[in-house]
């Protein structure tokens, strides 16, 4: 093997100017988005769509760039900037050289960590120890530690970490600035990729068989130039407290994968010609123009704190900018509570075993330490919520407060987005015209930060230390509160029974803000009210949901649980709400006229909706009641939580059936599942009913991911139960029961893998053992979550759901008659009209009498998920709690490499008919199209009439029942 050596300098001290910063790749796409949609923008809706690896893989590869050229003779960064304030040490050497590896032709990459440390003497050597270990070079940017942090760093110097650079910290922690010197870093060093890291952090590749060096070398070579982490945070736990010791990464074995967003830790990068951005993000994701993330993401083992009083000292005793507070740049961090501190038990978490066997199944979206915040205390509060819900009442409550003014209502955001249903003078009015004089996210922060001064100007005019906005629509716009504010406000969430809602809006009718007809108004309170939930989802600890007939029933018990939450005083005068002058100006009419809150309008939708109405509403917003109050909705129709008798078409009766008698749901629907576990689709149903169209649609989310059939649920659970029985070893048992499957292989898993999660689990449990094969193969695709698909659990929900209580059952339903036609004559279809008719009503039948006692369960048409398969698809999201995302509709593009997994021959449980695997996947080969309606109603021509007149014999009624037409005669 020919061995060359090439010498690499490193770029030191290169004199020329900082490069000039150019917009965000991110934001100018962003920029577009709102030109084309003449700045109308939706508050609710993602832009990061491009982070989606789905996406990503189809943009074209930037050509790749010359190796580094930089102009020379010119002021340095250091003089430019910091007017020698930044020194470097000198212990660099006149010129230091790193040695590049040539093997049969291709250069080894040149991969440098830039670490920012203030104080990390507990985590500086293991850090520099692992990346030497990885292949990477490090480069510490130091500020201003005052304990041993550069002491012990200066041992590692020519041992992998190339340089010690002093960075000011004049009194506090400046992020931005610290950042800032990382993307002039990135251009000074000579290197082919760079890592922004910290020292509590360890940096891993997808799999230990590689080095990360080797890994990004293979990344870089498939030509992506960013790599996202997906983080794995260790925490001390109540049984095992401090962790503060060298050996902490030995003893602290508990952790949870952390996902807030997807990508989270994009901050890999391939070496740019022009300086990158990471401080836009708080350096979490680097951008740059044309950016290709690697789909596949690597992993982080985060070690945030090493015990409590690690904690405080970390957190609790740092000074930052009090300009990057007012953007919200450091979040909770900023805010910690010593007092407030509650370690999680160790039954929360996931017990480390190896790198490899890390589990991404269900991550949290925030931290343990985010509800360990400083008090909330004169934080501004926001109140938001679906128009006539009781926000107006709130408001009033609010403000008769000695200490809190809210005002009237004033649309800012309406205003300035131009929202309204109808305006012909939209294109002249202020909003609208002064977009040619300043980009839109520069206006914003312009106005709305006048406008925030004169909330605050306003409360200080009426003595008051805090204030108050409320606004129906701003649970539209909390992103753009967020923007305005940081993290140093309050969301007050007012939710009201759907019927009341209408109704209320039926009588008082905003023809400029409210839709004329009730399908619409059914939509905006649904998306009003799932807004508000999600944000409560995502931030608990700065969310407060009021339950306005609850308000209306108890409203000082109710108001003081509000008044304890925001950290004041409750006064009776908030009861007496309107025996004070109060200001004038945009309010409801009603509730300058209420001396105190009553129970009058509870119920009052029985006096203004018609019974068409009232079932409309109920079967549309039920669900969604039920996930914000916990109650359930009253039934219009009077026939209790069954469905009504209808003679509605077929689409339409179904769907009121799967909406009304399917969300029999105990829990709060759209939050995590059983202890605290999202939700997890299973889809059930006859075979050849359209489950596999369905499983590969909820696959190609970004979030989810769902295996071949398993079927070896029941087997399993029998066997494990005789292990335990007769004190045998389930975990032995539950390992051969799975890997000795037939469809075992269809998985692409390695036992050894499995093996050691298994073992992990202690007492064992099969519920966690089936956790830890999902998870294991969810995390193949870098997913957090997943779910399953094997038709024949229709007849298993109740044994599956005990085992996993989070689990969602999805049952497809299709015409049996087109289920018929599709089956026989296929390996395990029916062997006449007969057994198909019988088969599929057992099916039906089965799957309902078992619905009675699910706490989740939902019916989906095959006939509405093909015709209308948007609605369809986020309905189904709505229920297993997963956020829409548009590249399920393309399915069909990743079909056939999903369906690869099964191309393999199978034998079946007889021990003799051996199935190919062109069989096995040909009968779907429908799936690598879009959704094809020409297969509804095939029965209509390809059923010969006696065939057909067998089936609806026997299976007539439930056609019916389901909505189906029959007694079809051929012309």
């Amino acid at each position: 093997m020919r061995i060359l050596i090439a010498d690499i300098p490193i770029l030191r001290n290169v004199d020329r100017p900082p490069p000039q910063r150019t917009t965000p790749w991110s934001l100018r796409q962003r920029k577009f988005r709102i030109r084309k949609s003449s700045h109308r923008v939706k508050p609710t809706e993602e832009w990061w769509d491009r982070t989606d690896p789905r996406y990503l893989t189809r943009q074209i590869p930037l050509p790749r760039l010359p190796p580094h050229a930089f102009a020379s003779g010119q002021p340095s960064w250091r003089d430019s900037i910091k007017r020698g304030a930044c020194k470097r040490f000198a212990r660099l050497g006149q010129r230091e050289t790193a040695s590049a590896l040539i093997q049969q032709g291709e250069r080894r990459l040149r991969v440098i960590a830039i670490l920012a440390a203030y104080n990390e003497e507990r985590f500086i050597a293991p850090c520099l120890d692992h990346f030497a270990a990885q292949g990477v070079e490090t480069y510490l940017l130091d500020n201003e530690s005052t304990d041993r942090t550069v002491e012990i760093a200066e041992r590692y110097l020519g041992r992998g970490l190339i340089g010690i650079e002093s960075f000011p910290r004049e009194g506090v922690f400046d992020l931005t600035a610290q950042l800032g010197r990382k993307e002039e870093l990135a251009l000074e060093l000579g290197a082919d990729w760079f890592i922004h890291a910290d020292p509590d952090e360890v940096r891993l590749p997808p799999r230990s068989d590689k080095t990360l060096a080797e890994a990004l070398a293979g990344v870089d070579g498939l030509g992506y130039d960013a790599v996202n982490f997906v983080e794995y945070a260790f925490v001390p736990t109540k049984e095992e407290p401090n962790h503060d010791h060298p050996e902490y990464q030995r003893t602290m074995r508990h952790y949870y994968p952390f996902l807030p967003r997807f990508p989270h830790r994009l901050n890999a990068w391939k070496r740019q010609p022009e300086r990158v951005d990471l401080s836009s993000s708080g350096g979490h994701r680097v951008e740059f123009p044309g950016l290709r993330a690697y789909p596949e993401p690597f992993k982080m083992r985060h070690y945030p704190f090493l015990s409590a009083e690690h904690f405080v000292e970390k957190y609790a005793g740092k000074d930052y900018d009090a300009a990057e507070l007012r953007t919200g740049k450091h979040g909770w961090r900023a805010r910690v509570d010593a007092r407030k501190i509650q370690l999680p038990s160790q039954s929360e978490l996931s017990v480390y075993a190896s790198d490899d066997a890390l589990d991404l199944s269900n991550p949290r979206t925030q931290h343990v330490g985010e509800d360990w915040t400083a008090p909330r205390k004169g934080l501004p509060v926001i109140v938001g919520g679906c128009h006539r819900s009781g926000t107006s009442l709130v408001r009033r409550m609010l403000d008769a407060h000695s200490r809190i003014h809210c005002g009237p209502e004033v649309k800012f955001f309406r205003d300035f987005f131009g929202d309204y249903a109808e305006d012909p003078l939209r294109h002249i009015r202020f909003a609208t015209t002064a977009r040619h004089m300043l980009p839109e996210q520069d206006l914003l922060e312009e106005f709305g930060g006048a406008f925030v001064r004169s909330q605050e100007r306003a409360a200080s005019r009426a003595g008051k230390p805090r204030w108050a906005d409320k606004n129906p629509e701003n649970v539209l716009y909390l992103r753009q509160w967020t923007h305005l504010l940081g993290r140093r406000w309050v969301f007050v969430h007012v939710v009201r029974n759907p019927l009341d809602t209408l109704a209320s809006i039926k009588e008082a009718r905003f023809p400029l803000t409210i839709p004329p007809d009730l399908e619409s108004r059914i939509e905006l309170y649904k998306r009003y009210t799932r807004v508000g939930a999600k944000f409560g989802d995502r931030h608990p600890a700065y969310y407060y949901r009021i339950v306005y007939e609850r308000l209306v029933e108890d409203p000082e018990g109710v108001l003081a649980d509000l008044m304890d939450w925001l950290e004041e005083d409750f006064e009776p005068a908030q009861l007496a709400f309107n025996s004070a002058e109060r200001e004038r100006g945009l309010e409801d009419p009603k509730i300058r006229q209420t001396t105190a809150a009553h129970t009058d309008s509870v119920g009052r939708w029985r006096k203004v909706l018609t019974q068409e109405e009232a079932v409309q509403i109920a079967r549309e917003c039920a669900p969604l009641w039920h996930r914000v109050s916990g109650e359930r909705l009253a039934d219009p129709s009077g026939n209790g939580s069954r469905p009504p008798k209808t003679m509605l078409p077929r689409r339409i009766a179904s769907r009121l059936r799967s909406k009304l008698y399917s969300w029999k749901d105990r829990s709060r629907i759209g939050e995590p599942g059983e202890e605290g576990r999202a939700p997890t689709p299973f889809i059930v149903g006859a075979g050849r009913s359209g489950t596999t169209l369905l499983r590969l649609m909820l696959d190609a989310h970004p979030d989810l991911a769902i295996p071949p059939e398993t079927h070896f649920i029941p087997e399993v659970s029998r066997a494990c139960g005789k292990a335990l029985d007769n004190s045998g070893d389930p975990r032995r048992v539950f390992l051969e029961t799975v890997t000795a499957h037939r469809r075992w292989e269809d998985f692409k898993l390695e036992k050894r893998l499995l093996a050691e999660r298994i073992a992990a689990i202690e007492p064992f449990d099969l519920g966690q053992a089936l956790r830890a094969f999902y998870g294991l193969y969810a995390q193949r695709f870098g997913k957090p979550r997943w779910g399953d698909k094997t038709p024949p659990y229709v007849r298993n929900m109740g044994l599956v759901g005990g085992l996993l209580p989070e689990a969602r059952f999805l049952h497809v339903i299709r015409d049996g008659r087109d289920v018929a036609l599709s089956s026989m004559g296929l390996w395990f279809g029916p062997g006449s009209v007969e057994e198909a008719a019988r088969r599929w009503q057992s099916a039906i039948r089965e799957s309902r009498r078992q619905a009675e006692d699910l706490p989740h369960y939902l019916e989906v048409h095959y006939e509405d998920l093909v015709t209308d398969t948007e609605a369809t698809l986020k309905g189904v999201c709505d229920f297993v709690d997963l956020p829409w995302n548009p590249i399920m509709l393309e399915y069909h593009e990743t079909a056939q490499k999903r369906m690869d997994e099964m191309r393999r021959d199978v034998t079946l449980p007889d021990g003799e008919t051996v199935v190919s695997g062109e069989q096995r996947t040909g009968i779907h080969a429908l799936t690598n199209r879009p959704p094809q309606s020409d297969r509804i109603g095939r029965w209509k021509t390809g059923m010969a009439e006696g065939d057909r007149e067998t089936f609806e014999g026997i299976a007539g009624e439930t056609l019916k029942d389901l909505g189906y037409e029959s007694g079809f005669r051929k012309q």
